[in-house]
């Protein structure tokens, strides 16, 4: 696919990476998560929020049956899912030993969004981006870059 390539760059759609966001803000207090999928020239097409049956707000499970059917949808579209997403809201912008030891996939790029703690405002998000590579315990940070939507 397009930004496999460990370390590359990956270039995000801005109204996926506000889709994101605002899933994130709906569930706050509570982790927020989903799977986003990539079409099949390898771009990142769609943002799609699954519930936290964890109900938790430091970890998440995605509901088992709601993945399925993303899954099932995203690939009946001729597309795949190549990334999860998930919210800290009041945690760093980091993936936790937990997430790490969690991660659904280890093909998946982890999509990571936090609430800025410095910040009085309600809305301020950070979103980063990790891969695990290798053997590696511990995931490494992508450089993400949003771009506008075509």
């Amino acid at each position: 696919m397009a930004d496999r390539a460990i370390g590359s760059v990956i270039q995000l759609p801005d109204r996926i990476a506000a889709s994101m966001l605002d899933h994130a803000a709906a569930c706050a207090p509570l982790e927020a998560c989903g799977l986003l999928s990539k079409d099949v020239d390898g771009r990142w097409s769609e943002f799609y929020p699954v519930s936290n049956a964890a109900r938790s707000q430091s970890r998440f499970v995605m509901e088992p049956d709601a993945l399925f059917l993303v899954i099932s949808r995203v690939e009946s579209l001729g597309g795949e899912v190549a990334g999860f997403f998930h919210s800290h809201p009041d945690g760093p912008a980091e993936p936790s030993q937990v997430d790490t030891v969690e991660w659904p996939d280890r093909t998946w790029v982890s999509f990571l969004g936090s609430l800025n703690p410095h910040s009085s405002e309600q809305l301020d998000w950070t979103l980063r981006a990790f891969e695990l590579t290798g053997t590696s315990p511990r995931p490494m940070q992508r450089r993400l870059v949003i771009i506008e939507s075509g």
